[in-house]
């Protein structure tokens, strides 16, 4: 998979239609996303996004491009388009393919971060889950990259603005990034804290807003390192935060 807009006539993340197929009939109709890569004999490497099994692992295929329609070429969309193909690998436990998807959405995003940046802040988010579940798996890529720095990848851009601004983040202050559960949110939310001598100040990031929030409760209770869902794992410093308002917010990514 690559993100490399020069390399194929479509520019990769881009959603097509698969028609007109005869040796895969059966994929007719089906969602494709077309990376980069172009084969000699002129067929198109894609992906299959099922259209009603999201649970499903998405499948290879190069295609002509005789057997395609176009959905969609505009950046919003292949940026979408690689988050989704990204949590269809995280799905069925393909957390490199998915990684390397998640990668991509946030180059094609990071080209022009004022119009995509819901779409970079998905990947950053989706990055930081990928690495608190292989966490909690016990599961790590061979190579360079593992979980943790995944996780702090994902952590520190989406906490960005916070963490640059020195009134809130001084230089004794301590900074812990994590998960955990707040009572008004039905999952987990990605958290940071800020302690600065004795007093604290805490944030999550809104996934449906795509903000981050200061808590105003300084109220901590007690939480157990591991989310029983399997999904969150809390990191150093991080605990279930009582109360939250969306006072405070900070954007990520720049304005909306």
């Amino acid at each position: 998979m690559s993100s490399d807009e020069s390399s194929s006539s479509h520019p990769p993340g881009t959603l097509a239609h698969l028609h007109d197929l005869e040796s895969r009939a059966d994929l007719n109709g089906e969602t494709v996303l077309l990376t980069s890569k172009v084969l000699e004999n002129g067929r198109h490497e894609a992906f299959v996004l099922f259209n009603d099994d999201r649970e499903k692992r998405p499948e290879g295929i190069n295609v002509f491009e005789k057997n395609f329609t176009v959905n969609t070429t505009e950046r919003r969309g292949r940026a979408s388009g690689w988050n989704e193909l990204g949590c269809r690998f995280v799905n069925t436990k393909n957390y490199a393919n998915g990684l390397d998807a998640f990668q991509c959405a946030l180059d094609v995003a990071s080209k022009d971060s004022t119009e995509c940046r819901i779409e970079g802040c998905d990947a950053l988010c989706l990055m930081a889950w990928l690495g608190l579940r292989m966490n909690s798996e016990g599961v790590e890529f061979d190579g360079e990259r593992n979980a943790a720095q995944i996780v702090q990848f994902g952590l520190k851009n989406i906490f960005a603005e916070i963490l640059e601004n020195k009134e809130v983040v001084t230089e004794t202050a301590t900074v812990d990034m994590g998960a955990g559960r707040l009572p008004t949110r039905d999952s987990p939310v990605l958290l940071l804290s800020v302690k600065e001598n004795e007093s604290s100040r805490y944030f999550f990031y809104d996934e449906m807003e795509k903000v981050v929030h200061e808590c105003v409760e300084k109220k901590m209770e007690e939480k157990t390192s591991n989310e029983e869902d399997g999904n969150a794992v809390s990191t150093d410093g991080t605990e279930t935060v009582s109360e939250a308002a969306s006072s405070g917010q900070a954007e990520v990514l720049g304005e909306e």
